[in-house]
This record gives structure tokens, C-alpha cells and sequence, in this order.
């Protein structure tokens, strides 16, 4: 090969690094635009989701409107931290009063985590509500710990609970698993069981 046809690979072969490498730039320059413009809203958004699911657990119903929404969660919720720094919510009665506390808790479930927020009365035992706020279980089946009837049956009751079969009486201390999500029903049980022991000891006097 003569000394210009090695000159004229070599070119070949820079030119092809240089265009891989200005496509490249030019890719991860647009999707970090991409980020940063909309970094903010998405941030606003997930704390939009917990807020209302804070509003869930404590039994306080949201408006679909998010100022109305954002107004009442400022009235009626306050953050304080534990002794370790973690932190959980005051539920305010509409008089200022104390009226309860959430939680916020994680589960395991058959893919991974479950991330959950309880909502309990004064009395520390008493669930006011339970909302999901992330979970991977399988659709149709363990997500199905989403679906409203699965949720509303916690209100009203204590631990620590074990599971009867989907559509099968409860009592006060039990909830209906779902129908072939045995392993995700279990993981939900043991996070309510875990948070309803552990919340007597985190709260601030």
C-alpha cells in the first residue's frame, strides 16, 4: 500500500471518530438541555404525588386542583423529624389541633421495593390510611395493592394484621390479600406490621 492510499485511511478513520464523536456531543448536550429545563417540573410533580398521598394516609380529601390542594396540605400537615433525622408528618385537626401522624415506610414486594405512606390516629395504633407512592409488582396482580378497594379496607383498623383471602370478612386486625399476589400481600403486611411497632418509639414528645 503507498504512502498516500495510508494517508487516505488514516483521514478515513479520523473522520469517522470525529463524526461519531460531534454526533455524540451534540446527543448528550441536547438530552442534559432536556434535564435541566424540565428537572424543576418533574421535581414539583413527585412532590405533588406525595403531598396528595400524604393527604391520603391521613384522611384529609385533596382537591384535583393543585393550589387548593397545596393550600390544605400547608393547614393540616407538618414535618418533624425523629431522633435519627427521618422524617414523618403531624396531621392538624381544622382547629390546630393534633389529630394524627404518616409515615412514610418501605416494603418488599416480589420485584422490589414498596414504597408506602401510614397514616395513623393519636392513638398511634389506629390506621387512617395507606397509599403506594412506588411499587414494581406485577400488573394485574401485586400492583393491584394500587386499586382503591385494597387501600380504603386499612381505614379503621390496627395490627398487627394477618391476611384472609381476596373478598373473604375481615376483622379489625386483618385485611383481604390479593388473588395470586401472595408474596406481595405478605410484603405488605410485614411493612404495616414493622411501621405500626416501630411508630411509638419516633415520635417526638
Amino acid at each position: 500500500m503507498s504512502n498516500t492510499d495510508k494517508k487516505s485511511k488514516t483521514k478515513e478513520r479520523l473522520y469517522t471518530v470525529f463524526f461519531m464523536f460531534i454526533v455524540t456531543f451534540i446527543s448528550i448536550s441536547a438530552l442534559s438541555a432536556i434535564y435541566l429545563t424540565t428537572k424543576e417540573t418533574i421535581e414539583k410533580n413527585k412532590q405533588i404525588l406525595m403531598h396528595r398521598a400524604i393527604l391520603y394516609a391521613a384522611n384529609i380529601e385533596a382537591p384535583q386542583s393543585k393550589e387548593e390542594m397545596e393550600k390544605i396540605f400547608g393547614e393540616r400537615i407538618k414535618e418533624v423529624k425523629d431522633s435519627g433525622g427521618s422524617p414523618y408528618y403531624q396531621v392538624l385537626d381544622t382547629d390546630g389541633s393534633l389529630k394524627g401522624y404518616v409515615f412514610l415506610t418501605v416494603g418488599k414486594g416480589l420485584w422490589g421495593k414498596i414504597e408506602s405512606v401510614v397514616g395513623v390516629d393519636k392513638d398511634l395504633k389506629t390506621i387512617t390510611g395507606v397509599d403506594f407512592t412506588k411499587q414494581d409488582e406485577t400488573p394485574g396482580l401485586g400492583a393491584r395493592i394500587e386499586e382503591n378497594w385494597f387501600k380504603e379496607q386499612f381505614r379503621g383498623k390496627s395490627g398487627s394484621f394477618s391476611m384472609v383471602p381476596e373478598k373473604e370478612k375481615t376483622d379489625a386486625n386483618q385485611f383481604q390479600a390479593i388473588t395470586g399476589a401472595t408474596i406481595t400481600s405478605t410484603g405488605v403486611k410485614e411493612m404495616l406490621n414493622k411501621i405500626l411497632e416501630d411508630i411509638p418509639t419516633r415520635i417526638k414528645q
